[in-house]
């Protein structure tokens, strides 16, 4: 066929031409088709939303328990430095009482010399 040239459209076979049956059912397939994808698209919006809830609510448990830790560990810091300085105390005493006593022994020991 040469460039420009006209079809006759009386010369189409008959198959050629639109059947308005079959492109009524290609519609209603295609309209079916996008019903199902619409509710596909919703389901998947509800799966979303139920896994960002489900995130959120494992988020708020991981942060409860990251701020319970935070709080015991601060608790046991303080009660370590409260030990430290008990122990401190009382070694300082027990260098103390040390002291005395061989201050004593000493003394006893000169005058029984």
């Amino acid at each position: 066929m040469t460039k420009g040239a006209k079809v006759d459209e009386k010369a189409l076979p008959a198959e050629a031409e639109p059947d308005k049956g079959a492109m009524e059912s290609i519609t209603r397939v295609l309209h079916v088709c996008r019903a199902q994808m619409d509710e596909l698209v919703v389901q998947l919006d509800l799966v979303k939303m139920n896994l960002r809830d489900e995130l959120n609510d494992q988020a708020d448990v991981a942060q409860n328990a990251f701020l319970a830790a935070r709080s015991a560990l601060s608790e046991v810091g303080h009660d370590a430095e409260t030990t430290a300085k008990n122990l401190r105390q009382g070694l300082e005493h027990l260098i103390q009482d040390l002291e005395r006593v061989y201050d004593e022994v000493d003394a006893v020991i000169r005058r029984g010399a």
